[in-house]
């Protein structure tokens, strides 16, 4: 059965999927940015300039983590490819 998305929705899916873009962009150029990253976290990519899509993947780490996963949140500039000043990074869970 196939799944409506609505233009909201995809415009959200979008937005995710250029900050993934822009994510393994910069661990490419700079794979040591994967050392932070514990294994069998979860990724959740937060972007400085959308409000709206940080607060939606901040919830969705957070439902992640209270559900027992371990997640790891990086903040990225998301506007440009490179990443917000400040590191950005932190895991929980």
């Amino acid at each position: 059965m196939a799944t409506k998305i609505d233009t909201e929705q995809a415009g959200r899916i979008r937005r995710n999927m250029a900050l993934t873009r822009r994510f393994s962009r910069l661990a490419i150029a700079d794979p040591t940015i994967l050392d932070d990253i514990p294994d069998g976290a979860t990724l959740f990519l937060v972007p400085d300039g959308d409000v709206e899509l940080a607060r939606l993947n901040l919830d969705a780490a957070e439902r992640a983590r209270q559900a027992g996963h371990v997640v790891h949140v990086r903040r990225l500039d998301a506007t440009s490819a490179s990443e917000s000043p400040d590191g950005g990074d932190r895991s929980i869970g």
